[in-house]
């Protein structure tokens, strides 16, 4: 017969291979199946709250007006929601995001200690632009010098060497373009553009920088796209009739769907509760199988 550790008393038939009754484990001590204790368990609870409540409170989850690093985002309907200031519906896991603004932050911090000590004045960090009046954007980097815009990015080391094979993503292109324009409006100039990839898991080593000549003709039909979403928009009168959303385009993909903020799931048609974004029909399933 076994007896509980702690209350002296028999253990059940359910707890027999347990040297503790469920209530009666010791709080610094691992629960079965886990390698935390009681204690540590609700410490990360509430660590976990701090994470989220960090996220939230974030700039880049309170900001309201379309940015750049959505505008080139393939779905129409992402960028329509996100025009008209849409409440948010979808909450993915926050830490990969946090830890990208803080490695923004960082290094804001650090560029520009650097050129106090080094006395340069080249790089500007963390500017606001306006590409667009309806646009806005904080470049990472722009170097007066080399008249070059460049955003930081952190990502695991498998998508920076798909990034070095097949080049900077089309959402990311059309982000820094667009950096580019607000530069050129804040009255610099600009020859060229890129990102900085930077692993979360690896080492300076894997540190990848691609740079292409600045297209105001990219950024031309990146402008002339959101502003016709926009039309489109106002058009059908979104704000008050919030279940004509259905009626903007969607491009599902489990990346899109995934991160968006106003992806519900289900199969009802996109409205004010959202889009159900990759359940949209069955023709889109065989993608996330």
């Amino acid at each position: 017969m076994m007896l509980c550790r702690k209350c002296g008393t028999r253990l059940t038939v359910i707890d027999a291979d347990q040297e503790y009754h469920p209530n009666c484990i010791p709080e610094h001590t691992k629960l079965p199946g886990t390698s935390m204790s009681l204690y540590e368990m609700e410490l990360k609870e509430e660590m976990l709250e701090f994470i989220q409540w960090t996220n939230f409170d974030s700039p880049r989850s309170r900001q309201v007006l379309l940015g750049c690093s959505e505008a080139g985002v393939e779905c129409d309907r992402r960028i329509a929601y996100s025009m008209i200031g849409h409440e948010v519906r979808n909450f993915p896991d926050p830490l990969k995001a946090l830890m990208g603004t803080a490695f923004h932050h960082l290094m804001d911090d650090g560029v520009r200690k650097w050129q106090e000590v080094h006395n340069s004045h080249d790089w500007l960090t963390e500017t606001e632009v306006w590409p667009a009046k309806f646009l806005k954007g904080h470049v990472d980097l722009y170097s007066k010098s080399r008249k070059l815009v460049l955003d930081w990015k952190t990502t695991s080391a498998e998508i920076l060497k798909k990034w070095a094979k097949e080049g900077i993503p089309q959402q990311y292109l059309i982000q820094v373009m667009l950096y580019g324009k607000g530069i050129i409006n804040a009255g610099y100039e600009v020859e060229r553009v890129g990102l900085v990839g930077v692993s979360r898991s690896g080492t300076l080593r894997d540190v990848q920088v691609l740079t292409l000549p600045y297209d105001p003709q990219i950024v031309i039909d990146a402008l002339r796209r959101v502003w016709q979403i926009g039309k489109t928009a106002s058009e059908l009168d979104l704000e008050n009739a919030s279940s004509r959303f259905a009626e903007i385009p969607a491009t599902p993909s489990y990346m899109t769907c995934s991160y968006c903020p106003f992806y519900r799931g289900g199969t009802r048609p996109a409205d004010g509760t959202g889009c159900p974004g990759k359940n949209l029909d069955n023709t889109v399933d065989g993608l996330f199988n």
